[in-house]
């Protein structure tokens, strides 16, 4: 593995223009902000809603409202970490879904207890919400960002939030 990784190494990366980036600091300053070009901007406003609008529509009843604010019961948050594929790759934690069903005896009830808390109170712990991205090349020797396939390593607990 340590023999393979200076080959996985982008040294150099040409831009939309053929210009090429050079150096790991400027590679990664350019693919950082490629790839937060194509995530778009924090500072978007959003339209107001209109409540009238969404009212005039078929609506629930009270009994279906109801059922939809109902607190996640812990049989509900099992099957939502059961029902991730085991053949997921670990978070950035380095625990899989496949972990946490081996140990759920040992670990449910405290899962169970965390994801109850985030939705009672909206907090989480920082670490869960970690998120890490990598970039895996499409083809052998990659020149531009479009070359890349991104993907995100989620932790077990926040997918099942």
């Amino acid at each position: 593995m340590k023999q393979r990784k200076p080959h996985s190494y982008v040294y150099t990366i040409k831009d939309e223009n053929g210009n090429r980036q050079e150096g790991f600091a400027e590679v990664a300053k350019f693919m950082a902000h490629y790839y937060q070009g194509l995530l778009g901007r924090n500072d978007i406003q959003r339209e107001e809603i209109n409540w009238k609008a969404m009212r005039s529509g078929p609506q629930l009843i009270v009994e279906q409202q109801l059922k939809l604010i109902e607190p996640f019961t812990k049989r509900d948050i099992k099957e939502a970490i059961l029902a991730i594929p085991s053949i997921k790759s670990p978070g950035p934690d380095g625990f899989s879904s496949n972990f946490f069903k081996a140990s759920w005896q040992e670990v449910g009830t405290k899962i169970c207890a965390a994801i109850q808390e985030f939705f009672t109170t909206g907090r989480m712990c920082k670490q869960w919400n970690s998120t890490r991205l990598i970039l895996t090349p499409k083809v052998q020797s990659p020149t531009t960002p479009t070359e890349f396939r991104p993907f995100s390593y989620c932790n077990v607990v926040y997918k099942g939030i």
